[in-house]
Parts: structure tokens; sequence; C-alpha cells
């Protein structure tokens, strides 16, 4: 997905332009009164159409200034973005969150938020008015403080440290620096209806090529689709949560090796896990710990530490998942992949 409340009143039409920084007093009114309607709203947006990434890609957002990013086509990066106050969160697959990771896309979320837009518009002109899909729209366009958008986004205590950093935060600084928007804005509420972002020159794959001047960027807001951006989330720190899911997966190696030692013994896979039914092959003393909650793992589907196990074909095969922080790290399918036991280094063996 900060703890900034909603505005309570509209300011005076004085220090409303103001607060815009110049242009037309009716403008800067109208970004002001945008500005109060976005800041108790909980909306969304979806991208269908993506050069670098596989789409759909939805954006949620939800008071105060929370933001949940999904993509779960994603591939190099996380699936899974959220920012609830000053916490930016990752996950694998979206129910519980890593803290702490080395991941610079969350100030680049923020750039499609309008209620940060609105915050740093500056030199608002109102435009003809448009309709959409029935409903008269305000149409203003605005300059943006690009120095109070990276200051917002991207706070310098959240920047990484040396190198690290620069390449992000430079291409930043290119993406945003006379960033234009344009507001749509609903003449019966004030909320937000559609941006159009106009970026500036954005830096070049190939520094011996001239860079492209992109198409302005639209977003429509949508409304009507519930958003689901948690308030309180579940986090553990990235470091933490690595080291535990390591500690799991090589615990559970005597549980392995006891299906394997029962299958042997009776012909077919243990019909659960369980000390009880594995007593034969596996004494309760040696029963695995959860790492993550220092008590013996269990049948329990997406329990950090714990497992999920099920037989097939009468006993004959079994599929098994294993559960770290956020994700499953370990999936065993003999029918698909063949029998752990009999294989090496992921292959038959011969």
């Amino acid at each position: 997905m900060k703890p900034l409340l909603a505005i309570g009143v509209v300011l005076s039409f004085v220090a409303v332009a103001a607060s815009c920084r110049g242009g037309s007093g009716a403008g800067a009114q109208l970004i002001e009164q945008a500005r109060h309607a976005m800041a108790s709203a909980s909306f969304s947006h979806a991208v269908t159409e993506c050069h670098l990434c596989p789409p759909p890609i939805v954006t949620e957002y939800a008071p105060a200034d929370r933001i949940k990013l999904s993509n779960s086509k994603g591939h190099d990066d996380w699936p899974y973005y959220l920012i609830v106050g000053d916490q930016w969160l990752v996950s694998h697959a979206g129910s519980r969150w890593l803290s702490e990771s080395a991941d610079h896309n969350h100030p680049f979320m923020v750039l499609g938020d309008p209620r940060v837009l609105l915050r740093i518009a500056t030199d608002p002109e109102v435009e003809e008015s448009e309709e959409m899909d029935g409903r008269s729209n305000h149409v203003v366009r605005a300059g943006t403080d690009s120095d109070r958008l990276l200051s917002e986004v991207w706070p310098a205590e959240q920047r990484p440290a040396g190198t690290e950093g620069e390449q992000p935060l430079h291409y930043f600084r290119e993406m945003t620096d006379g960033l234009k928007v344009r507001f749509w804005i609903d003449a019966r509420d004030f909320t937000i209806t559609q941006m159009e972002l106009d970026y500036s020159l954005l830096p070049a794959d190939n520094e011996e090529e001239p860079p492209e001047d992109p198409e302005p960027y639209v977003i429509q807001i949508d409304y009507e689709t519930p958003v689901d951006v948690p308030e309180e989330p579940e986090a553990m720190p990235y470091q933490e949560a690595d080291r535990l899911r390591r500690e799991a997966g090589r615990r559970i190696q005597p549980l392995l090796d006891s299906i394997a030692q029962y299958r042997s013994l009776n012909g077919l896979y243990p019909p659960s896990l369980d000390p009880e039914t594995l007593s034969d092959v596996l004494p309760a003393t040696l029963w695995p710990v959860n790492p993550f909650t220092d008590e013996p793992m269990r049948q329990a589907e997406d329990s950090p530490g714990d497992f999920y196990y099920e037989v097939k074909n009468a006993g004959s095969d079994y599929v098994a998942s294993f559960y770290g922080w956020d994700a499953t790290y370990s999936y065993i399918d003999t029918i698909r992949f063949g029998r752990p036991d009999e294989m090496t280094n992921g292959k038959p063996r011969q």
C-alpha cells in the first residue's frame, strides 16, 4: 500500500492560493478542494499495458496515504509492495510482509498517487471543462515542486547510503524534474477522475542514444472496486525472515527422510504427517521444531515454519508445501516432479 489526518475544512481562498504557489485563484481552489476530497477516499488504478513488466499491475490506495501494489505476474522484482506510514514493505504472496529489504521501487509507486501530486502541485491553471462518463469535470493543469516531491516520496533517511542508491535516485530525479500534471476533478464531489502525467525526458538505456520524449501517462481512477490495503500489516525484517526460512529448511530433513522410510516399510506414503503416524521411523523426541514459533511443526496451511501434506493416488504419491514467512520455500509433488528419495540434484537417479 502516513499518519496524516484528512483536512477538516476547506481553507480560505487566500490561503489556498498561497499553498499552491501561484497560478489562478480558481485553479488553486480546485486543487485544495480535491486534496480535501481525496484525503478520505479509497480507490485504485490498473496498468493493463506495460513494456517493462507483465500486466495487470493494480495499485490500491486507502487513508491515510496507504498504498499497495500487486503484480502477481512479476518475475524480477517483488510481486507485492506496501507503504504504510513510514514502512516500506515487500512480499512474495501479499499476506505477510518483509521490512528492511534492499529495494528501491517504493518511491516510484508514489508517483501515481493523486494525493501526493495534489500536495506538490504548483501554478495551477484551469482549462476547459470536460465530460467523462456523463459527469462534468474541471480540468486543471499544474507543475510540480520536484524538491518537495523527492522529500515527500523518498525521505533522506530512507535513501540508501553510498553508491547503492545513486542509480535509482538519479533516475528518479531525471524522471520527475519538470513533471507536469493535468487533473480531471469531478465537479460534483471534487474527487480525481483521471490524471495525465507529462514527464520530462527519461534517461536513455544507452547513454550514446538520445533520450526519448515519452507520451503523457494517463491514470484513470477506480472508486467502484473494493480495495484491500492493510492498516497494521504483519511484518518481519527481511534478514530475520530469511534466516528462519533457512533454518526451517534444515530442520525438515528428518521429516522428509521419514516419509521415504515409511514408504519403504509400508509400500505407500504415510496418510498424514504427525508423530503418531511416523512413530516407527521418527521418534517423537526428534520431531522438527518450527523456528518461527519454537513449537513442533504441524499440518497448517500457509503458516510460517509449518507444512501442508496430502497423499494422492491412494498413497502412491503425495504433495507437500513447506512455508516460510511470506511464501512457500519448498514444494514437493511426486506426480509432477518425481519422488525426492529417487532424485539426485533434482534429476532421476540413473
